[in-house]
């Protein structure tokens, strides 16, 4: 029963980090964005954020991709089989939702990076 619960919990972490990793990432660039107009020659507020939300995103990726590895395994009883198929479906919309939300965290960091949000 205890490891149940420590499954499901690790299976809604593998499907709901990646998008708290890009809500963080957003929010964060777009309040330090004054602080970072004002001090230019430090480190970049974005650049820095951008690769912890990556991060993020790609540990609750692997987070699913291990779940979706447990569930793969095979079920005797119907009940168990049910229980295997929904975390077989929720892993695997982990493991697609990092991906989107890594492309959408790459997305956002580009144009910070090549350009300056600074207003001239």
């Amino acid at each position: 029963m205890d490891q149940e619960r420590v499954h499901l919990a690790l299976l809604w972490l593998g499907l709901l980090l990646p998008p708290l990793a890009w809500t963080v990432q957003m929010a964060a660039m777009y309040t330090a964005q004054p602080w970072q107009c004002l001090h230019p020659e430090g480190i970049s507020v974005s650049d820095s954020t951008s690769l912890l939300a990556a991060l993020a995103a790609l540990a609750g990726g692997a987070v699913a991709w291990v779940g979706r590895r447990k569930s793969l395994a095979s079920a005797s009883q119907p009940a168990e089989q049910q229980l295997r198929s929904r975390a077989r479906f929720m892993s695997s919309l982990g493991v697609a939702l990092c991906v989107l939300f890594l492309l959408v965290i790459i997305a956002q960091w580009i144009p910070n990076h090549l350009l300056s949000p600074c207003p001239a």
